[in-house]
């Protein structure tokens, strides 16, 4: 989704220069807001625990970090988020609904709701479309200059674009 530059929640293109927001739990929130508030990573372990005190950060842009070989099942592609601008905590979701109703008028007129979202499911079709496009980023990605190289404990060393 993020090299194809889509909401992971409705699927549409997120344009160039658009904000970026993703909920994150109490611990990797803890650890953004003390250490990673300009370049920071998803570390995050999924479905587990938020924690009693989740957060929504708010980036300036986002991107992916991938090893040098960009498919390797063993060390995923990851997630980088630049220049936080936004701290959320909340402890029910409910307490977001307001943020949403507002970001759904301001970003109206920036998403393209008319065109199609972007999902895949187990439907043959679905899953052809998904192989075409997993070829389609690694050649955008191998045609790219990466934007840098990080090295993640425990993870490996990345190459990171910026999306």
């Amino acid at each position: 989704m993020a090299v194809n530059r889509r909401c992971a929640v409705y699927g549409y293109e997120i344009p160039a220069g658009s904000n970026c927001y993703r909920a994150f739990s109490q611990a990797d929130a803890a650890r953004m807001r003390g250490f990673e508030r300009e370049r920071s990573n998803n570390l995050i372990n999924p479905g587990g625990s938020r924690g009693t005190l989740a957060t929504v950060f708010g980036f300036e842009n986002f991107g992916v970090l991938v090893t040098r070989d960009l498919f390797d099942p063993n060390q995923p592609p990851m997630f980088g988020y630049y220049s936080m601008i936004a701290d959320h905590r909340y402890r029910k979701g409910a307490e977001l609904a307001g943020l949403l109703e507002e970001a759904i008028v301001t970003d109206r007129p920036v998403i393209a709701a008319s065109a199609p979202p972007l999902f895949w499911d187990e439907s043959p079709g679905a899953q052809s479309a998904l192989r075409a496009s997993a070829t389609r980023v690694h050649r955008i990605l191998s045609n790219m200059k990466p934007a840098g190289e990080r090295m993640i404990q425990g993870f490996g060393r990345y190459l990171e674009y910026e999306m």
